[in-house]
This record gives structure tokens, sequence and C-alpha cells, in this order.
């Protein structure tokens, strides 16, 4: 029973870090400047917030999903990288996805220059 509930919980995690982090609409029409302003602090908020909790990844949208074999990973960081699988490319949409991945790669360059210079 205990290994059931254990096993429960790990598939939930992998599912959880699986689903998009990101709330704006691809396909909204709403491309107004505080729509997108609003969603780059989403992003932003969100990214840290994935930070916070050892979530690291790139997000991407419109490519093809590789084989469940493969786990690509963003050259510059060496962060997984999670295709949305979406085509929408709203702007509030792109602006979160944007300051999202912005976000993760300023960790990235921060930490990794205090850990090479130590």
């Amino acid at each position: 029973m205990i290994g059931l509930v254990v096993a429960g919980f790990a598939l939930t995690a992998v599912a959880a870090e699986d689903v998009s982090p990101l709330r704006s609409d691809p396909y909204s029409s709403d491309e107004n400047p505080p729509a997108i302003d609003a969603a780059k602090k989403r992003g932003a908020v969100t990214a840290a917030k994935d930070i916070a909790s050892g979530t690291f990844r790139i997000l991407t949208w419109g490519e093809p999903t590789p084989p469940p074999a493969q786990t690509p990973v963003d050259d510059a960081t060496g962060f997984r990288i999670h295709d949305l699988g979406t085509c929408g490319t709203s702007g509030p949409f792109l602006a979160e996805l944007i300051a999202y991945n912005d976000a993760m790669r300023e960790w990235h360059r921060t930490h990794k220059r205090a850990k090479d210079s130590k």
C-alpha cells in the first residue's frame, strides 16, 4: 500500500512538470500593451517559482516532440526543453514565454559564473 502511494506521488510530480506553466492563451486576440506587460510579469514570476522549487527548463512551442527515449536539452544552459505542443503565437503568450526563458537563462548565467569563479 505504501509503495503505491509513493509511486503515485512520483508520477504526479513528473506529470506536473510536463504541464505548461504559462497562463496566457496562445490563440488570444488581446494584443494591447497592458496584456503584454502583465504576461511578461507572469512569465518572470512563474520562472522564479520554478527555480525556487528546483524545476529548470526552457520552453518551446510549435516544434516536433522527440521520441520519448530522447530528452532534449538547451545547448546554452543544459536545462531540459519543454515543448508546449502549441502553434499559437499570441502576443501575451510569446511575451510570457520569452520572459520565462529569459529568467531561466539569467539564473543560469549568474549562478554558473558564481560557481565557475570558485
